[in-house]
Parts: C-alpha cells; structure tokens; sequence
C-alpha cells in the first residue's frame, strides 16, 4: 500500500520536475545568447575601434564597461553544453561541476555600479557613443535590448540559480538518485552567491571609505586597512572650554574620526583618531540647558558632546559601545599575555571632560576670583577649574614613550595619594600668611582642608566622570540665601565655612565666607579699635 502511494507521489511530481529543467536550459540558453550579444555588438567592435580615427571610447572605459564578461561567457557556455548534453537525471552533478567557477561573477559584480555610471556618463557627453549604442540596440538580434538590461544579466543570473535549484529539489523525490547532488548543488550555489554579495558589499564599503579619506583634509593615516569596515557618521555638537563646536564623527570597527565642517559641503578638517578599545562611551542625564548628551573618556583626551535628538544619541551610544565591545573581544587573548604590564598605566586611567570657562568665575575649591592675573586651571584628574595655589602638586601617567605628568586640584592629589595608583609629586608649601587689615587683628584664614571637606563638590568621584554635567544641576539647584537670585551655569553655589549658609559666588567677598560673616568680622575690628 504505501510503496504503491509513494510511486503516485511520484508519477505526479515527475512532469512539474521536467519542467523545472527545461527551464533551466532554456534560460541557460537566453543567457549564453545575451552575453553572446554583448561579446559581438558592443565589446569587439569597440575594442577594434581603439587605436584608430575611429575610437569612440578608451581602452581603460572598455574594460570598466565589460570587465570580464568574457570570461564569463567562456564558463556558461560549457555549462550550457553539459545541460544540454545530459540526462534529466544528473543536473545535480553538473552543477556541482561548474559552480566552483561561477566566484567570477564576484569581479564583474563588483564593477557592475560603475559600469551603469559610466554608460550613464558617455550617454550624456560623448555624441559618437550615443550613435554607436542606439545603432547596436537596433539590430533585429539584439530584440530592442538596451545595453544596460544586457549588462544587468550577469548580476541576476547567480540568485537565478539559487531559485531555479530550490525549485528543482523541492519536486525531486528524497529517494530519487540526483535528490543528493542536487541538495548538494543548492548549497553550492549559496554559498557563491553568498560570496558575490559580500565581496560586492566589502567592495562598496571600501568604495565609500576612500571617499571619506578624500573629503577628509589633513588626514595623516589611509583609512584603508585588513578588516576594517565603516559603520556610521554623523553630526554632533562638541562641548569645548570656551563654547559649543560643530563635529562630524565617522566610526568605523577599530577606530572613531572626528573632524569640523570644511568650507564646502562635503570637506572636513581632521582633527583626532581614537582607538576604541581604549575608550569607553558613557551617557550624561539631560540638564536644562543642554539635552541628549554622552561622553567619550580615555586616557588622553576625554569629551563630552550632544545630539540633536534622544533617538540620535540613543543610535550613537549603541554604535560604539557595540564596536568597543567587537573590538576588545576580538583583543582578548591579549589579557593573557605574560609580558603585559601589571602596573597602572596610561590606558587604565580616564581623562576628565574640562568644565567650560563660562561655567566658573571663582576657583572650585578656595572660591577666590579669577581676574586677569589670577588665571583658570583645569584639573587633569576631574576637570574642576582651579587656581594656580590649588593646583600646585602633580601625578604621572605611565606610556610606551615614559612617564606623562599630569597637573591636579589639592583634593584630587590627595585621593590619588591614598589610593597610590598614581606616583605623585607634592610641591612644598609656605604657611599661608596672616592677613591684618589694621591694627593687627588676626583675619583667621580658615584651614584649606576644612574648607575642602565642606565645597559642594563638582565631580562626585575622581574616576567617575559620569556625574559630571548632573552634579551641575546638583549646584544650579536653589538661591543664594543673601540675593535670592537662582543658581544657574554662571552663578554658583558656595557655602561660608563659618556660619555654614548658602551663597553665591558674588556674596562671597573673602577667602570663603558669606558677606555678613566678612562684614561683621571687620565691624568688630573697628569697634575694639
């Protein structure tokens, strides 16, 4: 009963299945006859013409017209000559013959973009070309083909293939004898077509990456390099010291290029490489003046920047924490190699994103006024701005060139020194002098460690620069206890070490207290005197 059901089964799928191969030659015949086309009107005729009186193109625009479709030729019409040649029952076999050959189509397929453009370009300003090609589609054997529909063959034949192998199998018997060259067949074919379209895509991708490298001016390394793949650009506005900069980001699998807009449209000015397996991406809250911001820290230079939108910030912070993570992952045999340092270096050590100018008028740690002569500092440790007598002591950074010293705030040199990660290099002190404003009353200069303890800190944590940009809301939060105006980007918060009240930077006169506690030290004075 069932060997007699499973010969029905077969009886019915038999004529669909001779169809299938019928079609495959025939197309297979259409096909050769096409390039066969392409071969005797365009090709030879062309390249006859090049040398003489009447040469319409170049020998070099020939080649990247045709590329090797010659050779293509030469393939298929073997391929057509076995169809042809065999029997219904060993199609599989033949294919598995031929299809090693068919990687070819990977060239062609590759020039086949700039084979369009380039008809497209002699169409439009080369006269004898225009003549020359609506002469050849004329002819009663071309059928009113158009040389582009002839060139566009050779691209569509591969996944033509891959359908007409999958249909094929699809009504063979798994018990029919090419059931198994044939499913063999198929996954041949595949995996060549699989090929074209990635040589076609990796081909594309470096098309677009030497495109990037011209539009980039000053641009010292190509671009060009084994693996490396573009994976997005983009706009975004850059948060430096003194203002808002526009920067263009091109990120690609091992590295990220920033550059400023050029004078036209499509040139940028090169300004960094970074690795990114020594970077990390980290995202910022919003504040109420600036949105959708993230940060990039390493150990030379670390930066903050916003997008113009949540959903562009969200799509910059996926791109590259997703390529960091290919990249070090594609690194991590590294982390066992003997010879690597055990000690902090360099690498290990996140640069801080400066605090702009506009941000402090006062020093973040003694709250005296910067003037002229009294000059802005930044913390190479946590980004604070800080005077010249905060910032006096120094900690080392290790490189493969040496030792790099680095400028920090007291507070910073103090919380390095402790943890000892870093080697440090204190500048001795004098004791700060004792100021009489007259007869000398001692004006008590408060101690610099105390008055540390108490500063409303910037950054929460030395290495943790995440907070950066909220703990600035932190401050913004509330008025001064004395002016009432609200605390804001330009008005900071401070507190008097005396009484312990919130001011702004405007009511604090001296040396860390609030404008009562000063006038009221000197009314005193006065009062005694």
């Amino acid at each position: 009963m069932d060997s007699k059901l499973s010969s029905e089964e077969t009886l019915q799928e038999r004529p669909k299945r001779e169809l299938i191969i019928e079609e495959i030659i025939e197309t297979e015949k259409r096909y050769v006859d096409s390039l066969d086309s392409i071969l005797q009107c365009y090709l030879k005729p062309l390249k006859q013409m090049i040398g003489t009186e009447r040469e319409i193109v170049s020998k070099r625009q020939v080649n990247d017209l045709f590329a090797n479709i010659a050779n293509i030729l030469v393939i298929n019409r073997e391929l057509l000559k076995q169809l042809q040649a065999t029997l219904f029952d060993s199609i599989g076999q033949i294919f598995i013959n031929l299809v090693p050959f068919l990687k070819i189509y990977s060239t062609y397929a590759q020039n086949f973009n700039n084979a369009l453009n380039l008809v497209h370009h002699l169409l439009e300003t080369n006269p004898s070309f225009k003549e020359f090609v609506l002469k050849q589609q004329s002819m009663p054997s071309m059928g009113q083909q158009t040389l582009q529909s002839l060139l566009l063959m050779p691209v569509q034949r591969i996944p033509r293939y891959k359908l007409l192998l999958e249909d094929l199998l699809k009504h063979t018997a798994s018990g029919h004898q090419d059931y198994t060259n044939i499913f063999k067949a198929f996954k041949m074919v595949s995996s060549v077509a699989d090929f074209v379209n990635e040589t076609i895509r990796q081909h594309e991708t470096a098309l677009e990456m030497i495109n990037i490298q011209k539009s980039i001016l000053g641009l010292p390394n190509d671009l060009l390099a084994p693996g490396r793949t573009f994976i997005k650009r983009g706009k975004v506005q850059k948060i430096s010291r003194k203002s808002h900069q526009p920067r263009i980001l091109f990120l690609f699998s091992d590295i990220l290029v920033y550059c400023s807009p050029g004078i036209l449209e499509t040139q940028f000015m090169y300004h960094r490489t970074i690795t990114l397996d020594k970077i990390r991406v980290q995202d910022v809250p919003d504040v109420e003046q600036v949105k959708n911001i993230f940060q990039i820290l390493q150990s030379e230079k670390s930066f903050a920047m916003y997008c113009e939108t949540p959903q562009e910030k969200q799509e910059w912070l996926l791109a590259l924490q997703n390529a960091i993570q290919d990249v070090r992952q594609s690194k991590s045999t590294l982390k066992n190699d003997p010879h690597r340092p055990t000690h902090l270096t360099a690498q290990d050590f996140d640069a801080p994103v400066w605090i702009p100018d506009a941000l402090a008028d006062h020093c973040m740690l003694c709250s005296k006024e910067f003037t002229i002569l009294f000059r802005r500092h930044h913390c190479r440790a946590c980004g604070k701005i800080v005077c010249h007598d905060c910032s006096k002591s120094s900690f080392y950074l290790t490189r493969e060139e040496g030792e790099i010293k680095a400028r920090a705030c007291d507070t910073c040199i103090a919380q390095i020194s402790r943890e000892g990660k870093f080697r440090v290099e204190q500048e001795e002190r004098d004791p700060l002098p004792h100021q009489t404003p007259l007869s000398g009353y001692p004006f008590r200069s408060p101690n610099r460690q105390s008055r540390v303890a108490r500063r409303t800190s910037v950054m929460s944590s030395v290495y943790s620069l995440a907070d950066s940009i909220s703990s600035l809301q932190f401050q913004s939060d509330g008025q001064c206890s004395l002016c009432l105006q609200k605390y804001g980007l330009t008005l900071w918060k401070h507190q008097c070490h005396k009484c312990g009240r919130s001011m702004c930077g405007q009511c604090t006169p001296s040396m860390g207290e609030c404008d009562p506690c000063f006038k009221g030290q000197l009314f005193h004075f006065r009062y005694r005197s």
